[in-house]
């Protein structure tokens, strides 16, 4: 199920050349174990996506869009799962 959830992350926002570190696969496992299944980690993730913050519409231009950020604790999850049901596109 990490794999799966990495292998998507890295599909969706472009993240090709990044490793599965610890850090990364240490929290996945743990908001699986909090009870998010592998589709809601996804959901988080294409959430993400949906971020116009996230995605570098900000005041420094910067990216937020890290596995470890997604899967930081249950409230980050919950809110990238809202983003994915209403996002917010980036500004015209």
């Amino acid at each position: 199920p990490v794999d799966a959830v990495f292998a998507h992350w890295q599909a969706s926002l472009g993240h090709h050349d990044a490793k599965l570190t610890p850090k990364r696969a240490r929290l996945v496992k743990a908001r699986l174990k909090d009870g998010y299944t592998v589709e809601q980690l996804k959901l988080a993730i294409e959430g993400c996506l949906a971020s116009a913050f996230n995605m570098g519409a900000n005041d420094n231009g910067s990216k937020y869009d890290d596995l470890a950020l997604i899967c930081r604790d249950g409230e980050h999850v919950e809110r990238f799962l809202q983003m994915r049901r209403n996002p917010r596109p980036l500004p015209l």
